[in-house]
């Protein structure tokens, strides 16, 4: 049965009503989540989001000392599989301020971006970029102890990632938008480029998917050198969370 809307109007005294096989379904549609035994957390899949659904997210580049700036997602529809996601960069001097994004809900992620036009469908114009055929960063169900791999050629189609990840706890995380119960997952491997020379180096990121946020609230990603340099040391976050209204 696939999950709609409609998940949002289930309500906790519903659920206690239900035989334990029902109460376990309709927990899993309302939550995204089922608890299998005392402190497990088992998501077999991500919870839908609503029109209207805003987060407010904060990007800090510690490795190159830039200023942090703020953007914004909103879901403006859902249709079938996807939820089309309005974005706005308040970065200074931001290469693409404003896009769109198709976000395929069973992979919890942004699977193809385009320029804004808003008359074209969903405000979607021209696409700049195509993730349809990578893995995904979030790889349903999630469980703790959970380990999978993630291979995703760059967007620039210079190189790819490969990386193991591992879900290594289920925890309450505290960002600037609130504290959450998320899903730690460490991706650790190699960045490799094999367009104008052939390089490689280490890579790790450290996320915190919330599924009550439907997002994840932190994400905090470094990288070295193909010499074993300090390079990249990113920190993202989220700072608002502003649910849509339920249908």
């Amino acid at each position: 049965m696939r999950a709609s809307s409609r998940i949002h109007v289930i309500t906790r005294e519903v659920i206690m009503k239900l035989s334990i096989p029902a109460a376990r379904l309709a927990a899993t549609l309302l939550f995204g989540a089922i608890v299998s035994g005392a402190g497990a957390q088992t998501l077999d899949a991500p919870l839908v989001p609503a029109v209207g659904d805003t987060w407010t997210f904060k990007f800090h580049n510690k490795g190159d000392k830039r200023e942090a700036f703020l953007y914004i997602h909103q879901v403006k529809a859902i249709d079938g599989p996807s939820a089309w996601i309005h974005g706005e960069s308040r970065e200074s001097n931001a290469r693409r301020p404003r896009y769109v994004w198709r976000h395929d809900i069973a992979r919890n992620e942004g699977v193809e971006l385009f320029e804004p036009d808003d008359a074209a469908p969903h405000g979607a114009g021209k696409r700049v970029v195509d993730r349809t055929k990578i893995d995904g960063w979030l790889q349903f169900p999630l469980a703790v102890g959970n380990k999978y791999t993630v291979k995703r050629a760059w967007d620039s189609g210079r190189g790819f990632d490969e990386l193991t990840a591992q879900v290594q706890a289920f925890e309450k995380v505290k960002v600037e938008g609130g504290e959450f119960d998320s899903y730690r997952i460490r991706y650790t491997g190699f960045w490799n480029q094999r367009e104008g020379g052939s390089y490689s180096g280490r890579t790790e990121h450290v996320v915190w998917y919330a599924p009550a946020a439907k997002t994840l609230v932190k994400w905090h990603y470094t990288n070295r050198t193909s010499n074993g340099g300090p390079w990249n040391d990113t920190v993202t976050e989220l700072v608002k969370w502003e649910p849509g209204a339920a249908k």
